[in-house]
């Protein structure tokens, strides 16, 4: 190994070592050869540059899904809303609805979007306490959602094997 690179774990210098092991058994560890102090002063200003553009567009992404949710719980709400408000007018003998309207995929998406939209204002809320804040509330969410996920997709596989075999 030439003396022209050092390998760092971190923000460590391993210059002052002689007889360094082999590069490529530190690459596959994830350390990296840096030229000099002042590369790797470089290397550090690049990544906090990167770290900082990555929280800015976590923001970003999750502003949006707030906007999204609102969005569509608000769709869904005025939806519902008109469906209930008009679904007993007749007018010519006719209704506006057909006969067998079904209402519970929409009331399905409106609890999703409002449960999104609470796990949202969560979520950004956080972010006036910091980022890391905002990190642990989404983790928790996204860890509860999947969570919920799952336990949702047992109880709807069950219900329709016991509707498949009562009916």
């Amino acid at each position: 190994m030439s003396n022209q690179h050092q390998y760092h774990p971190a923000p460590i210098l391993l210059s002052s070592r002689p007889n360094s092991p082999d590069p490529k058994q530190f690459a596959s560890l994830g350390y990296y050869p840096v030229s000099s102090a002042q590369h790797l002063e470089t290397l550090h200003r690049k990544d906090s540059n990167l770290k900082r553009n990555i929280r800015i567009l976590k923001l970003i992404a999750r502003v949006l899904t707030l906007l999204l949710s609102v969005y569509t719980t608000y769709s869904e709400t005025l939806t519902l809303d008109k469906y209930l408000t008009t679904r007993r007018i007749i007018i010519n003998g006719r209704n506006a609805w057909a006969a067998q309207t079904k209402i519970w995929p929409t009331a399905l998406l409106l609890s999703i979007s409002v449960a999104t939209v609470i796990a949202s204002l969560i979520t950004v809320g956080m972010y006036l306490r910091g980022v890391k804040q905002a990190n642990k509330a989404s983790d928790t969410v996204g860890t509860a959602t999947s969570v919920g996920g799952a336990v949702a997709n047992m109880i709807i596989w069950i219900s329709t094997a016991v509707a498949y075999r009562v009916g």
